[in-house]
């Protein structure tokens, strides 16, 4: 009797030390009634699409064993367009691929288990809250083009720091959201287009850190796609992907592009030549151009943004005509009277050539700006003293919220003549496009102005007229 017990024990730590060593070693496997055990489907098609996949009869029961074997879910490519429930997948769990663009799926609960998946596209889906996933680690590819509401909130991907390729078309992302990406050094394709993002200062460092570049690993497969899509986007600060330009893996679409073929703007190598060799020197800084370096009629599409103010004695912009991919201009502060080399300019936004009040002379012809009627959205032009005429430029500029002619030699005329119609077109008003209470205003002071001339734009005839100063 003590013999067999003796056998007994031994057998049964011969047992647990078998266990234990599969435990430890993954070797687990799920229990076999586990296996028969019958998956229950929400949606119809998704059901029938996986019975397809794995060679199952119609109407077959799906069991967790039979789920074991699926690797790939492609609804798109079979045009299937009404799945709104991915339950029954989460058993799924050998899966790598998960395509349901298109579908009106919402949420990803059900697939928050599956730790293998590398690709996962959800364009065009409701999908809004990507938190379920946010213990995956092996994406590479990641699609949200215009999902609907959208998403914000890119931060539960931050495991995947393998990621190489971002479609954010249409998410509701803006320079918060986009700090999201911050990790993912590997990317060499990103699509924000229409994204609200305004600073690239996030994309710089990836840069900086290896990201969409010719020598980022997999950047060979990028083919004809751009490395980034910033179209339908108001970037501020272009210039912070200067040092890497001529390393990036592809080409730049949209905002900050400087074209290639040839004969565009942008690989346009005629050395330009400013009037003022100051100016030409903080160009070079913000280009990142070395001491003395020619400047070319192509470097200069990078920029989008300029601010002369520290040029206190500048007088000509000669030069800068060149630079029509420009939004922001700032020569406050700077003795310059002539804009017109700016004329070409099609695209700025922001305006400010404040030379305060106690100024003479300055700018009198503002007709150069015309060439950004359309986008316009703030003029500060305080101290110039181009008086009444400007009006007939003033008028054109439909797009302002933010209008600065404080001391400029303007007579009640400029009211019925420019500020009154350009508020019947829909411009300076809280409802206008850019429009924020800390930046919209009308500022008239200094002009002599009356009551009785300003009547025509009062809030009783435009009751969402910014705030108005005269």
């Amino acid at each position: 009797m003590k013999h067999f017990n003796t056998l007994f024990l031994a057998f049964l730590l011969i047992g647990a030390v078998l266990t234990f060593s599969a435990c430890n070693n993954g070797m687990v496997e799920p229990d076999p009634d586990e296996r028969t055990l019958v998956v229950t489907f929400e949606n119809a098609s998704l059901a029938n699409y996986v019975r397809e996949q794995l060679n199952l009869a119609t109407n077959a029961p799906i069991t967790r064993g039979e789920l074991l074997r699926l690797e790939r879910v492609d609804l798109r490519t079979e045009m299937i367009e009404d799945v709104n429930s991915l339950v029954g997948l989460e058993h799924a769990t050998e899966l790598n691929y998960l395509d349901f663009g298109g579908n009106p799926v919402t949420s990803l609960t059900p697939v928050a288990g599956l730790r293998k998946i590398t690709y996962l596209r959800l364009n065009q889906s409701g999908v809004t809250d990507l938190s379920p996933i946010r213990e995956y680690t092996t994406l590479t590819y990641f699609n949200a083009n215009q999902a609907s509401p959208g998403i914000s909130d890119l931060t539960p991907l931050s495991q995947n720091t393998g990621l190489q390729t971002m479609i954010l078309r249409g998410q509701p992302l803006g320079n918060d959201g986009l700090r999201g990406i911050s990790s993912f050094v590997n990317l060499y394709r990103l699509n924000l287009r229409s994204t609200g993002v305004t600073d690239l200062s996030v994309i710089a460092d990836l840069m900086s850190r290896g990201a969409f570049l010719s020598t980022t690993p997999g950047a060979s497969e990028l083919g004809s796609d751009p490395t980034l899509n910033l179209q339908d986007l108001e970037i501020t600060n272009c210039e912070v992907l200067n040092p890497y330009r001529d390393r990036l893996a592809g080409e730049i679409e949209g905002a900050c592009r400087v074209p290639t073929p040839g004969g565009e703007a942008g690989n346009d190598q005629t050395a330009v030549v400013f009037g003022d060799e100051a100016l030409a020197n903080l160009i070079r800084t913000q280009l990142n151009l070395e001491a003395s370096a020619p400047i070319t009629r192509g470097a200069l599409q990078a920029l989008t943004t300029v601010d002369l103010r520290t040029l206190t004695s500048l007088t000509s912009l000669v030069g800068l005509e060149y630079a029509t991919q420009v939004s922001s201009l700032r020569i406050d502060g700077t003795q310059v009277v002539d804009v017109s080399p700016i004329s070409g300019w099609t695209k700025l936004t922001y305006f400010n050539a404040n030379r305060g009040a106690a100024a003479t002379g300055g700018i009198t012809d503002l007709s150069p700006l015309l060439g950004s009627r359309e986008f316009l959205q703030t003029v500060i032009v305080r101290g110039n003293h181009f008086g009444d005429a400007a009006g007939s430029v003033l008028v054109q500029l439909t797009s302002l919220h933010r209008l600065n002619i404080r001391d400029s030699g303007v007579t009640n005329g400029i009211v019925t003549s420019a500020i009154q119609p350009l508020l019947q077109a829909g411009a300076l008003q809280t409802t206008t496009p850019g429009y924020t209470a800390a930046d919209s205003e009308i500022a008239i002071q200094g002009n002599g102005l009356t009551s009785a001339g300003v009547e025509p734009i009062s809030l009783e005839h435009f009751p969402n007229r910014v705030p108005l100063s005269f």
